[in-house]
């Protein structure tokens, strides 16, 4: 199962990983996770996340950023009194 979820092997961050260097700056956001996926050909998580204001979605991904992981928000969609959104993130590679 280590190997299934890419455990790490070789440069390649494995879905663990990503997950849990991701997971570390939810406390805190006052996001909700909704949903995730992983795409292992990519590499990435799509995360579908929901917050009282947008600006939270953009600290996020800046927060993510801060600790070398690649963040970008998808799409966003307002709500009666919350917004929807999705954020892909990515590890790293030494680029930010």
């Amino acid at each position: 199962w280590r190997v299934h979820l890419g455990a790490g092997s070789g440069d390649q961050v494995g879905f663990l990983s990503l997950l849990a260097d991701t997971a570390k700056g939810l406390p805190g956001s006052n996001l909700v996770l909704e949903n995730i996926n992983y795409n292992a050909s990519r590499g990435d998580l799509i995360l579908q996340v929901q917050a009282p204001r947008s600006e939270q979605l953009v600290q996020f991904t800046q927060a993510l950023a801060a600790r070398g992981l690649q963040a970008e928000i998808g799409t966003i969609s307002q709500e009666a009194n919350q917004v929807k959104g999705s954020i892909k993130v990515r590890s790293g590679g030494g680029a930010s």
